[in-house]
């Protein structure tokens, strides 16, 4: 199972169940989040697998296991064999090494205020590139490294939004879309008090 089959295979279980727009609202979540897990490939975090579970009763055990089946398998850093050796428990195996996919970078300024602080942990995940609309990217923009939420548009463009409503928007046409250097997705912020 690829990373899309397995967003169609979670779509089949939580159909019958509950509405996407229910889901949503029950786990406070965007909707868009769960049809970009559901249509997109993109693969869903393991709360949401939790969340997932209760609702249909599927065993959250096989949710994670075929989760990580989608994500190794489908770009082969893994063997299958070695997926299914870590997903049982096994510790017989050798896993090769596998450059890691969460970073953590401290925020400058105060452009994405007051959602991430200057001075603020922030963590990103390396292998998530593609842009989802309304989710945070650390970016690269003329050699600096800066944090933006995503919006895009219907004409295939790029709006990058600083929370910090102090500053503009800035909108990228479709035929530039692509030239934009996304180091990784946020997956999570800390900040300081």
């Amino acid at each position: 199972m690829n990373e899309k089959e397995f967003g169609q295979w979670i779509k089949s279980l939580r159909a019958p169940h509950i509405t996407r727009v229910a889901m949503a609202k029950k786990y406070e979540c965007h909707p868009n989040t769960l049809k970009s897990y559901e249509n997109s490939g993109r693969l869903p975090d393991v709360d949401y697998l939790l969340a997932l579970s209760n609702e249909t009763g599927y065993d959250f055990k096989e949710l994670t296991k075929q989760r990580v089946i989608a994500r190794f398998s489908s770009n082969n850093i893994l063997d299958l064999k070695t997926v299914l050796q870590v997903c049982e428990g096994s510790t017989d195996y050798s896993a090769p090494h596998l450059p890691p996919l969460h970073h953590d970078w401290l925020a400058e300024g105060d452009a994405m205020e007051p959602t991430v602080k200057e001075g603020a942990r922030v963590v990103y995940d390396s292998s998530d590139k593609d842009l989802a609309d309304g989710q945070m990217y650390l970016l690269r923009i003329n050699e600096t490294q800066c944090i933006r939420r995503i919006q895009i548009t219907i004409e295939g463009g790029i709006n990058l939004i600083c929370d910090n409503t102090n500053y503009p928007v800035q909108s990228l046409p479709k035929d530039k879309a692509s030239m934009l250097d996304v180091i990784g997705r946020v997956t999570s912020v800390t900040n300081n008090f």
